[in-house]
């Protein structure tokens, strides 16, 4: 049964399409760490992060372009890991002068929304494949487990 999560711009449809959707879930719920209700579970790490990520691409007030790569939006350590951290750092000091794509969205373009299906889940780690709105284009997010809860790991483009 493949159900999926619409994960669009605002965080009230966020939070009404997670608590719809329980097969997401109950999948999350598993690979979260019931011993403290303070951690963030792998399906909230993803919907935080994505949310916060695709929103700061237009500034609410003026609608205008914002860059969450040049303005470090993906450094939130409540979501993300330090090597996730370091590897988009470095990805983006390769970038010369041409050629650089958005390695967060795995793109040039910022897709309108994504999409996931439930994550593969093993011992710490949970993967999520993620579609976006355009055409074949898909990629993997992985998170690991830590003290404080899941957190992005990696992700890799297709």
């Amino acid at each position: 049964m493949n159900r999926k999560i619409f994960i669009l711009l605002t965080t009230a449809f966020l939070l009404a399409t997670s608590g719809c959707s329980k097969s997401s879930n109950q999948a999350a719920t598993n690979a979260n760490d019931q011993s403290n209700a303070s951690t963030l579970s792998a399906e909230a790490a993803m919907e935080g992060f994505f949310s916060d990520y695709l929103d700061y691409f237009e500034d609410p007030d003026t609608g205008a372009f914002r860059n969450p790569l040049a303005d470090r939006v993906f450094a939130n350590r409540h979501y993300v890991t330090q090597d996730f951290i370091d590897k988009i750092d470095e990805t983006i000091a390769s970038f010369d002068s041409g050629g650089a794509y958005d390695p967060i969205v795995c793109g040039q373009d910022v897709p309108d929304y994504i999409t996931f299906d439930d994550p593969l889940v093993s011992p710490g780690m949970v993967t999520y494949m993620i579609k976006t709105n355009f055409e074949d284009q898909y990629f993997f997010v992985h998170l690991a487990k830590e003290v404080d809860g899941w957190k992005i790991n990696s992700i890799n483009c297709y």
